[in-house]
């Protein structure tokens, strides 16, 4: 073990085996449980039950699908079955969950009181403590509670937990740091978090975008667009297609920033054809709409066409809750 400190607070940290960052869920991607004996004894497996593994198999469906308010009503209502089951390790699975939803769906302060209930719960069963602690660091994050936020992940740190979460322990470390402009913080934890890497490609997405920021900060915006493009390819092979359309919007916005409007207009249409067909057609509009803002000059880009067309479909998109008229 090594001695170091994170923002004055004094850690500890040892260099685990793999790696954390970008993807949150527990066992909605799984959850590492260390195998742990309890005193009283209880059952690993859960006993079976259809309700429960309805509802679960809902909210993943739900949240594979990037509905996190819909799979965060599935996941309540595991949780409440869990409960009535007096499943314990169920319960902080599907509470866990449950937050995770909660805080992709913008709605961390109520993701709260969900982790502290996975965690005494994980606790009594001596199960791995470390994806709950990083994600109430993410969720304190989320509700501006930095200083907080950096104690959970020093927790992190601490904590004998896996290498993977580890690493995404100090991918959030760093996003903090830059979100402070701190590029020598935020350097340091991109270096420890590279460290820990394994072959993960939601990992490797969450180095890029990391390494962006520092880009970024360092007014490097040519060589932020690459690492962006990085992120999206990374987020293609994990199939989380909406942090890759996000991250072609980094990297539009990056390589306009660098003057390279070719670059960032064939990254805004990208963007906007996978939010088209993701059924998310106001994100679609709002990347056409970046890349329709650049300065292109009298000559028609070579995206130009593909983005007019795509334009006309997204309009004749019905918005849900909408009437069903062009979309302006």
């Amino acid at each position: 073990m090594r001695e170091g400190r994170v923002s004055g607070v004094g850690y500890r940290y040892g260099w685990a085996r793999r790696a954390f960052l970008f993807r949150l869920p527990c066992s909605v991607l799984s959850v590492l449980l260390l195998a742990g004996c309890a005193s009283p004894k209880v059952s690993e497996a859960p006993m079976p039950d259809a309700q429960l593994a309805q509802y679960i198999s809902s909210a993943g469906s739900a949240f594979a699908l990037g509905s996190y308010e819909r799979a965060a009503r599935f996941y309540g209502l595991a949780l409440q079955r869990a409960r009535a089951m007096d499943e314990s390790l169920e319960v902080g699975k599907q509470a866990y969950n449950l937050a995770a939803s909660l805080v992709l769906a913008g709605n961390a302060t109520n993701a709260l009181p969900y982790l502290t209930e996975a965690e005494s719960t994980f606790a009594r069963l001596r199960k791995d403590r470390g994806p709950v602690v990083l994600l109430r660091a993410r969720a304190l994050r989320a509700v501006g509670d930095t200083e907080r936020a950096r104690l959970e992940i020093q927790r992190v740190v601490e904590l004998n937990t896996s290498g993977d979460i580890q690493c995404q322990g100090w991918l959030l470390y760093g996003q903090l740091s830059a979100d402070a402009g701190d590029l020598g913080e935020a350097a340091k934890a991109l270096s420890r978090a590279r460290r820990l890497l394994s072959d993960d490609p939601a990992l490797r997405a969450g180095v890029a975008s990391l390494a962006g920021r520092l880009a970024l900060l360092e007014n490097n915006a040519g060589g932020a667009g690459l690492e962006y493009d990085k992120e999206a390819e990374f987020m293609r092979r994990a199939r989380r297609y909406a942090d890759m359309a996000e991250a072609f919007s980094r990297a539009g916005a990056a390589y306009a920033a660098d003057g390279n409007t070719d670059a960032a207009g064939y990254r805004f249409y990208r963007a906007a054809r996978s939010w088209q067909g993701q059924g998310r057609p106001v994100e679609a509009l709002r990347a056409v709409e970046q890349a329709l803002a650049l300065p292109v000059g009298d000559t028609e880009p070579a995206w130009g066409a593909a983005v007019a067309a795509l334009v006309e479909e997204i309009r004749r998109t019905p918005v849900a809750g909408a009437p069903a008229d062009a979309l302006e």
